[in-house]
């Protein structure tokens, strides 16, 4: 298959030049076929972009940017063309024909000279026996220089690789046979390895009679040097373009120029990654990481010294010698050096990536390189990154089995502040430096690490327990990798479990967490029935008083008394003495109910639960729910008082009838809001919430989530108990409404003790007869009859009547602030508030004095539905 393609080409190159040449297409055909058969030239790359890279910037290095802007729009149109599918060797073929230009022509032509390239090869006919005569007429002293510089060259130095064509490869293996057979007793003078300026002979030229000569060996001597970055007697480093070339002085063939370049590469890399190398370990405040990055090169390094050895040691080998047999060519050099050069490209790339970074920042560079698609990268990424990363994996084993921050450079992503006491110390003293996780450590698996040595030093110090005992040898940072993540996931989730469960069950046990938390429920959230009603009716007469004439003292014996008289005598003896009394600031006016409240003291580890905020939180809503209470107390006295005295008025004063039954009918409606709220807070707010609480407490599987739970319990309490600053409204409203129930109090009051008086002036009028009879004097007399009816008209006229003006304005604005509490309500966006909208308005009595009440309840419960049919969805 091979021959034939190559037949099929030389009969395309023969025709080509046949219809393009005309007479002198004989000598233009061999010309041409010698330099096909050229081994001098090897392509830069078979990748079409480096190709136009190198091109470009050569035409930069001339001054000829406007033939390089050209050759990029001609290079865009040769791209947009679906015909060439293998642009690469026309650009090949287009950079040899545009490098054969003499000095002297700007115009290439096969006519005046032979190309460079073709290293004086002579032309190659189709058949043996014209092979031999175009041989003996092409010039050619030595067919064994023929040979050496064909099918020698290609077999000793390797390059029949893929990239090269099949062509080169026939031509050589005829040129070979014909040599055999036809003139195998022709002299050869011996080779020089001089390069005459006419001509190129192996790659290395020498120069003009008027210039000194550069041999092979001293090139090779002077790549020695240029490997290790060191400039030498030939070869120099610019500065400006930072590369190393040759001087000046010396000129070589131009693939020699190239192969001195590539083979520069290595040492401008070898310099860059150096001069880091040295500056990190002159800074002493490099971190671990950076220690460890610096350390990694460093073996790069000395791998690429082995080489340099080995290549040194062959040099001498043959100087000493002074033989070929081992074939180092600056040829073999460049190829030699390709993938350590490559290997150097990337280490400087991720030495540039990882400018500036520490720590995990640093490990996340490289943790990206490692997943780049190209193998090598890949690999040497990893292979960098698995030795970076042990510092990593060497604090994070301390601090999740010893709860030990060793990091002195802050270059872990825990960081500690030490400055916070042990109070704060799980709010503010560790955190995570996030900025610094590296990329192969989820933020989920970072946050069970913070909580997991979190909860050891919090054992150690708040609960100064030292129980839980792991072993730090069980896993070394030398036996991770970054790619083990499931290993690495497995042994976070045992340490985090393993030490979560132990402080909970610590918290629990020896310091009876949910239990504190269940006797906030029951005394300041007044979840304990019993003990809030008796401590009421003991502090009735005392919190009736002004509020500057209390004393804490003589409550907290009242508050004594309260839980000695209730099951509340039952409870741990360390959950009552946590229990208090504490009295809040006052201001002009106020009375002992305004600024009464019960406390519950925290301390020890129990405090990192129940915080200041937390506290305050509390007593809002105890003052919230000690008012609602206070108004369901007071109403239920007024109720007792017109049960068992409304009897007795109706029969014997028939003028306060009327004004007892509005009495009753405003208190049957006032107490109707006040039990309708006490549902709704203590069944569809506090039940609801500490249901939810419990849950979560139990399925808490770290100190976090305990605090989470907590914290959501009380957000919810105050939302729904309209205490959150959206609902500040409404609870203005409900405020008014309470007041409004104190007047409804105090007015009641005055009508029943009005109203006794009255009572028992008439009992004694009518007492009178019966008494004088038995004295033997007169019932009563007109006069006295007359002074009583007029009494009492008096009575009825400026007590009853005043009294029951009174009622009628206090019962008008509670109805008006009761409507328009109602339409905040059923207005406001939290839905659990719609169901007491409902019930408090049942048998739509407001709804039917306001039309905006019903328009609202109608719109807010389409809402409803169109929620709970998005929740299904």
């Amino acid at each position: 298959m091979a021959d034939r393609e190559t037949d099929k080409t030389l009969s395309l190159v023969r025709q080509l030049c046949d219809k393009s040449i005309g007479d002198d297409a004989d000598s233009v055909y061999k010309q041409v076929m010698a330099f096909l058969g050229s081994v001098d030239y090897l392509p830069l790359s078979t990748n079409e972009q480096e190709i136009t890279d190198t091109i470009k910037k050569r035409l930069v290095r001339q001054g000829r940017h406007k033939d390089a802007i050209k050759f990029s729009e001609l290079h865009r149109n040769l791209q947009m063309q679906d015909v060439p599918r293998q642009r690469w060797r026309i650009l090949c073929l287009m950079d040899i024909l545009s490098q054969s230009n003499t000095e002297n022509s700007s115009t290439w032509s096969l006519k005046k000279k032979p190309a460079r390239y073709s290293t004086s090869t002579p032309a190659v006919p189709t058949t043996a026996t014209s092979l031999l005569s175009g041989l003996m007429s092409s010039g050619i002293s030595s067919l064994s220089t023929i040979r050496s510089q064909g099918s020698a060259l290609m077999q000793q130095e390797g390059m029949r690789s893929a990239g090269r064509p099949h062509l080169s490869n026939q031509l050589n293996s005829i040129l070979s046979a014909a040599t055999k057979d036809s003139l195998r007793g022709a002299s050869v003078p011996p080779t020089t390895s001089r390069v005459q300026v006419t001509g190129v002979s192996e790659g290395i030229g020498t120069y003009s009679s008027a210039e000194a000569a550069t041999t092979e060996a001293d090139l090779l001597r002077e790549v020695m040097y240029v490997l290790q970055g060191l400039e030498g007697k030939y070869i120099e480093f610019d500065h400006i373009s930072d590369s190393f070339s040759l001087k000046k002085h010396c000129q070589v063939a131009e693939p020699v120029r190239r192969e001195l370049e590539k083979i520069g590469e290595c040492g401008c890399l070898h310099n860059k990654l150096k001069k880091f190398i040295d500056k990190t370990n002159a800074d002493f405040s490099v971190c671990l990481v950076g220690q460890s990055f610096c350390a990694v090169l460093q073996e790069y390094l000395e791998e690429y010294y082995k080489l340099i050895t080995i290549l040194h040691t062959c040099f001498q080998k043959e100087t000493r010698e002074n033989s070929r047999a081992v074939g180092l060519t600056l040829k073999r050099i460049m190829l030699w050096t390709i993938e350590p050069k490559e290997k150097l490209k990337m280490l400087v790339t991720l030495i540039g990536a990882c400018k500036d970074k520490k720590g995990g920042a640093l490990a996340s560079v490289l943790y990206y390189y490692s997943l780049h698609g190209d193998t090598l990268t890949s690999s040497l990424a990893k292979h960098v990154l698995n030795a970076v990363s042990k510092p990593i994996f060497n604090m994070i084993f301390r601090w999740i089995y010893d709860g030990e921050l060793v990091d002195k450079y802050h270059e872990f992503f825990v960081a500690s502040d030490p400055t916070v006491g042990e109070e704060r110390l799980w709010y503010d003293k560790y955190s995570l430096r996030k900025s610094v996780i590296p990329a192969f450590i989820s933020m989920e698996q970072a946050q069970k690490i913070l909580l997991t040595g979190k909860s050891i030093n919090f054992l150690h110090h708040v609960c100064f327990d030292r129980t839980l005992a792991k072993s730090l040898t069980q896993f070394a940072s030398d036996d991770f990798a970054t790619d083990s993540s499931s290993k690495l996931q497995e042994i976070i989730d045992v340490a985090y479990s393993d030490t979560c469960r132990h402080l909970l069950a610590i918290l629990n046990s020896q310091y009876k967490l949910f239990e504190h938390i269940r006797a906030v429920r029951r005394y300041l959230l007044l979840g304990q029935g019993d003990f809030v009603l008796c401590l009421m009716d003991l502090l009735e007469t005392d919190l009736a008083r002004p509020a500057n004439t209390l004393f804490l003292h003589n409550l907290s014996g009242t508050l004594e008394s309260a839980i000695r008289a209730t099951n509340a005598q039952y409870d741990d003896p360390d959950v009552l003495k946590r229990l208090d009394v504490r009295l809040l600031d006052c201001t002009p006016g106020d009375c002992g109910w305004d600024v009464f409240s019960l406390d519950y003291h925290m301390d020890g580890p129990i405090s990192t639960v129940f915080t200041p905020d937390c506290v305050i939180m509390y007593l809002r809503v105890f003052n919230f729910l000690w008012r609602a209470k206070r108004m369901e107390y007071v109403l239920t006295g007024v109720w007792k008082t017109q049960i068992t005295q409304n009897r007795i008025y109706f029969k014997s004063i028939p003028e306060l009838s009327s004004l007892l039954h509005h009495c009753c009918l405003l208190t049957s409606e006032m107490m109707h809001f006040t039990q309708q709220m006490q549902y709704y807070i203590t069944f569809e707010v506090l039940a609801c919430s500490w249901d939810e609480l419990s849950k979560k407490a139990q399925e808490a599987e770290d100190l976090d989530q305990i605090i989470q739970a907590h914290e959501h319990f009380l957000d919810s309490i105050v939302k729904q108990s309209l205490l959150s600053p959206d609902s500040k409204p409404i609870l203005t409203k409900l405020r008014t409404i309470f007041d409004l129930i104190i007047k409804f109090q105090q007015m009641s009051e005055g009508i029943y003790t009005s109203a006794s008086s009255e009572h028992d002036k008439r009992i004694a009028f009518s007492a009178k007869p019966e008494t004088r009879a038995q004295a033997g004097q007169w019932g009563k007399t007109d006069a006295e009859s007359i002074e009583e009816q007029k009494r009492r008209g008096h009575f009825a006229k400026k007590n009853v009547q005043a009294a029951h003006g009174k009622l009628k304005i206090l019962a008008q604005s509670y109805q008006d602030v009761a409507q328009q509490f109602l339409l905040m309500v059923t207005e406001h966006s939290n839905l659990s508030l719609h169901g007491l909208s409902f019930r408090l308005d049942f048998n739509e009595f407001y709804k039917s004095r306001d039309a905006r009440l019903r328009t609202s309840v109608s719109f807010q419960r389409k809402m409803s539905l169109r929620h709970q049919m998005s929740l299904n969805k």
